[in-house]
């Protein structure tokens, strides 16, 4: 038998090839970057450098490939085919060998052994001394870059040993090196910029700059070239300083830019020719002073005058037009001249009633003199009654006679004024023909047909005006019908009111003193009132603005038991904001209004003025404080009338306070209203109602909450008919109403009342003393039908239908009232009414709009409410019910209390909310019936709510994407041979097929192929 080693009829791969090894022909082994294959049984040697080559012999070559050993490395064995890096440049080994021991030009002794692969660069940086570098090495030099042509040691001197090593280097990139200011002793290469002054030069000739910081740099200036001719500013010139070309210095008022380097002199006039005029300038140095030397440029006021110097000078007088110029001609007031006062240029003066300047130096000249003085101003001097023994001048103005005259001369005396004498006096203002004309304070004249006339003064309350022919008289304001004025500069008083400019002070007392059906405009200001404000019915108050009236309590008028405003019969507030209410506390139920501490309130109605013809009306206003409420419409202050009131942009803002309360059968409508930080935002009780639209509460405890009804409504009450029967499915079958059924079990008998075929249910009366019992079955008389009980099916009404009985009325119109069950603390809202009614005896089936849980009786008591509370909104906007006051909101950062849904509604059955809102989410809902979550498309549809009549076609899935199939038809088909896209299957349809179908395994065909590959087969 012969054996075969199947294991060696093919190559093996033996790895690196590796010294003192026993090799087999066949043995494959990588070798540098090369792989070879054994051709003679032998062992390796055992020599690693040069080891594989002395048994080359042994070894065939089967792929000629490469090993990169990465930067070239001294005393290192190199095979064939290894590739190198050195310098910029790639190498390959084509002949193996031992690297060389030496670091600078040890590759280069072994470059026989080399070939060159990629001839590339390496980049060095700044070049260094005692450096070695290879061919194709960049270095960076001053501003220039170089590359390397012959590998070198770089020279052990910093300046100048590059330019010793220059032939090895070639010139790359010629760029430039800013080295900032010119420094004495340094090394500068060629290319290098440096600022010396306000100028920039480049090296053209490596150098070490001077030791001397004063013309070093003009004794290397060979060695530079400008590039850039800037200027720099060196300050004020002073003495000793070393100036370089284009510096600028300020010397007097002026800019000089030096023009020659050099050390400043002592004095400016020794140095002034190594400068040139940059920029001329102008200093104010004041009035002059013959003490001051003053510069060209230089500004003085000398009288009213200014001059300015263009020579250097010293106690010369500004007059002088060798030293000076006339700069601006100005004043200087002097006030009354005075013959012993020596006047410059430009002082004035008041002489009688005319005002005059200088002209020039004048002393002892009157201003009449034309040479020395020039008028300026013709104006009145007044001197009160004229004297003759008084010298008056031009100007000068007296009182003589009931008139006044105005002095048209000079050193006029004696001359009695008259308007004849024109020559001395002027008439100035023509007085009464007698001066006892005017006998009162407030008198005055006026010019009558015949002359100047009198006019007496008015009466308290009276304004000037003109009558028909053009002249003034006094009379009463003709006021506006029932109009009148509140303003903070009026007064309280019986004849203020109808005027602005005598208006009441207090809105208080305006409202106590005017008539009904008035209106009383509020101007801007704050207004502190005693409390309470009782608005007469048809009375409307009306703000300038709400950001301009502010209504606030007086000490001791803001807490619990105080009313700001009581609003009667037809009465309106408008346009005004309204604080300073406080005092609200929270109760032990929070939710429930009635346990709270009510502090201050805005507004409510007036007890003593029922609502007959008008709603009270607010429009437009705002209640903003800390633990206020804003409005309580409570019904039972009346014992008659609508007793109600209209809101309109009411905006109540009360940190943990109430924003609307109406209770006790009171009615209130509001639009665009809204609530801020409000414990309570919406709250009825005692059948109170809201009607809302467009209305939002923000932030707050609770948004809208409703509770209880009005105790005092005549209800009406009937009893429960019957019980409730739930049987399992299909059992309904053809059961009909009036049909007697009786339990097989219990013989328990009862006549059909209801039957509800979707959610297998039988309302019956029982006709005998028996008690049907769970799980059994019971047999219709007429059908024939034997339905089933289900374990827990006998039991009391519940679900969404009911009957009852024992009606006073017909209650076929009941829809939308509450309805209460004796032993269910629930209420109920009444969908519809069914049945025909004829007497007490007359069973009539209710539809409720919520699923009654709580099973009742036969005979209960049923109690059915109208007037319940309810607060409807459309419209409705709820931002983050439920965080709270402005604390917990923590705005306008994050809530330190979440917002909660469940507290924006709130209901105290029978109390009711109808609502159509939004949240700060975005989350759309239709009470309790129909739900969007617009951040996700989520729709909920209350399905046991809704009736779905008429709805053709229904489409599920995404409502953005309009994904899903159109559902059209909902199948009862138990065979499901439709095989359709647009029906759904019911409940029973499924069942029906489950059941009928056989159920057939489909087990998997077995994978031979892959059982085998599990099959372990060894040789």
């Amino acid at each position: 038998m012969v054996d075969f080693v199947l294991g060696r009829l093919k190559f093996v791969y033996k790895g690196n090839w590796t010294t003192s090894t026993a090799y087999i022909k066949d043995d494959i082994v990588t070798y540098g970057g090369r792989s070879f294959v054994c051709v003679t049984n032998h062992t390796s040697s055992g020599n690693a450098s040069g080891g594989f080559e002395t048994n080359s012999a042994n070894w065939n070559l089967i792929n000629d490939g490469i090993a990169n050993r990465g930067v070239w490395a001294i005393s290192t064995y190199y095979k064939v085919n290894d590739i190198v890096k050195y310098g910029g440049r790639l190498y390959i080994t084509i002949t193996s060998h031992t690297s060389s021991a030496t670091v600078a030009g040890g590759f280069e002794t072994n470059i026989a052994n080399m070939q060159l692969l990629n001839d590339g660069v390496e980049n060095k940086g700044d070049w260094a001394v005692s450096t070695y570098y290879k061919v194709n090495d960049i270095v960076k030099y001053g501003g220039r870059l170089y590359i390397t042509i012959t590998s070198h040691t770089s020279s052990g001197n910093a300046s100048g040993g590059f330019e010793t090593n220059i032939a090895n280097m070639q010139l790359l990139n010629d760029g430039i090196t800013n080295r900032g200011v010119w420094a004495i002793s340094t090394y500068y290469r060629v290319n290098d910029i440096v600022k010396y002054g306000a100028r920039t030069f480049v090296v053209i000739t490596s150098h070490t700059s001077s030791a001397s910081a004063a013309g070093g740099f003009e004794a290397n200036i060979a060695n530079m070239q400008l590039l850039n001719d800037g200027v720099e500013n060196k300050g004020d010139w002073t003495t000793g300083t070393y100036y370089k070309i284009n510096d600028v210095v300020k010397w007097g008022s002026s800019l000089y830019v030096c023009n020659t380097s050099h050390t400043a002199a002592a004095n400016w006039v020794d140095t002034e020719s190594n400068f040139t005029l940059y920029v001329g300038g102008l200093e104010f140095e004041d009035s002059w002073s013959s003490a001051t030397l003053y510069q060209p440029g230089d500004v003085v006021r000398y009288g009213g005058y200014q001059f300015v110097a263009f020579n250097e000078s010293s106690n010369v007088n500004p007059t002088n037009a060798s030293y000076w110029d006339l700069f601006s001609t100005g004043f200087k007031v002097q006030g009354g001249y005075n013959a012993n006062t020596a006047y410059t240029p430009g002082d004035v003066v008041q002489f009688g009633g005319y005002v005059y300047a200088a002209r020039i130096n004048t002393a002892n000249v009157l201003p009449s003199n034309t040479t020395n003085w020039e008028l300026v101003n013709y104006g009145i001097n007044w001197n009160d009654n004229w004297s003759n023994s008084t010298f008056y001048y031009k100007g000068d103005a007296v009182r003589f006679g009931g008139s006044s005259y105005i002095s048209v001369s000079h050193n006029n005396s004696n001359n009695e004024p008259d308007p004849s004498n024109t020559t001395n006096w002027n008439l100035l203002s023509q007085g009464a023909n007698s001066v006892g004309n005017l006998t009162t304070t407030g008198d005055m004249l006026f010019l009558n047909t015949g002359g100047i006339d009198n006019l007496a003064i008015g009466a308290n309350g009276y304004i000037l005006t003109a009558n028909t022919t053009g002249k003034p008289e006094w009379r009463l304001n003709s006021a506006a019908n029932n109009v009148y004025y509140v303003s903070l500069n009026g007064v309280d008083s019986s004849d203020a009111g109808q005027t602005l400019q005598r208006s009441f002070r207090s809105i208080k007392y305006a409202c106590e003193n005017v008539p009904n059906n008035s209106v009383i405009f509020v101007k801007a200001g704050s207004y502190q009132e005693i409390l309470p404000i009782v608005v007469p019915p048809g009375v409307s108050v009306i703000g300038d603005s709400q950001r301009t009236v502010t209504v606030t309590p007086t000490g001791g008028y803001s807490g619990a038991g105080n009313t700001m405003w009581l609003l009667s019969n037809g009465s309106l507030l408008k346009q005004m904001a309204f604080g300073g209410m406080t005092g609200f506390i929270a109760g032990n139920t929070p939710d429930d209004i009635t346990t709270a501490t009510i502090g201050g309130v805005y507004i409510r109605l007036n007890p003593a003025s029922p609502i007959l013809t008008k709603s009270p009306y607010v429009i437009e206003c705002s209640a903003i404080s800390s633990g206020g409420t804003g409005v309580i419409v409570d019904g039972s202050v009346h014992a008659s009338g609508n007793r109600s009131m209209l809101f309109h942009a009411y905006t109540v803002i009360c940190d943990g306070g109430i924003g609307y309360w109406i209770s006790n059968n009171a009615r209130a409508e509001t639009v665009s209203c809204f609530t801020y930080f409000c414990f309570f935002g919406l709250a009825t009780t005692g059948g109170g109602f809201i009607r809302g639209l467009n209305n939002n509460n923000s932030y707050g405890n609770y948004g809208a909450v409703s509770r209880g009804y009005d105790t005092t409504e005549t209800v009406t009450t009937a009893s429960l008919s019957g019980e409730q029967l739930q049987l399992t499915a299909n059992s309904l079958m053809t059961y009909t109403v009036g049909e007697t059924i009786t339990g097989n079990t219990s013989g328990a008998t009862g006549t059909i009342n209801n039957i509800q075929t979707a959610a297998n249910k039988l309302y019956y009366t029982r006709t005998n003393a028996n008690t049907f019992a769970n799980s059994e079955s019971i047999a219709g008389a007429n059908s024939g039908i034997n339905g089933i009980i289900t374990s827990t099916g006998v039991t009391g009404q519940k679900g969404f239908v009911v009957v009852a009985n024992n009606f006073t009325v017909n209650p076929t119109l009941f829809s939308g009232r509450s309805i209460e069950f004796a032993g269910d603390a629930s209420a109920y809202v009444i969908q519809t009414v069914s049945g025909t009614f004829t007497n007490t005896t007359s069973k009539m089936i209710f539809v409720l709009s919520q699923e009654k849980t709580t099973p009742t009786s036969n005979s209960a008591n049923v109690i059915i409410r109208q007037n319940f509370s309810q607060i409807r909104l459309t419209g409705h906007d709820f931002l983050d019910i439920g965080t709270g006051n402005t604390v917990n909101t923590n705005y306008p950062n994050t809530p330190i209390t979440p917002p909660s849904q469940a507290n924006e509604v709130v209901e105290g059955r029978p109390g009711r909310v109808y609502y159509v809102s939004t949240d700060q989410n975005g989350n759309f809902r239709v009470g309790d019936y129909f739900r969007i979550e617009q951040a996700t498309g989520k729709a909920t549809l209350d399905a046991s709510a809704f009736n779905l009549s008429g709805l053709s076609e229904l489409r599920l899935g995404s409502i953005g994407a309009q994904l899903g199939e159109t559902i059209n038809e909902f199948s009862a088909d138990g065979t499901l041979t439709g095989n359709s896209n647009i029906a759904v299957p019911t409940e029973q349809a499924v069942k029906t097929y489950v059941d009928t179908s056989a159920i057939v395994l489909v087990l998997p065909a077995i994978d031979s192929a892959r059982m085998l590959s599990y099959i372990n087969l060894s040789v």
